[in-house]
């Protein structure tokens, strides 16, 4: 639950309003490009359990 609260506040930004959530798990995540870590996309992305997570990969 404190997850949901401060993951909130992490992919909404400061002050965001936390989703309808009971349980969260955060990652972070990140590609390995021309030699370096990089962001995979900005920003953050808040995702329900019945979403397959396949929407987060373009």
């Amino acid at each position: 639950m404190d997850n949901v609260r401060r993951g909130a506040e992490f992919v909404g930004g400061q002050g965001g309003a936390a989703p309808d959530f009971q349980f969260a798990a955060l990652y972070r995540l990140r590609k390995w490009s021309q030699g370096r870590l990089m962001k995979f996309y900005e920003g953050g992305r808040q995702l329900p359990a019945g979403v397959n997570v396949g929407t987060l990969f373009p």
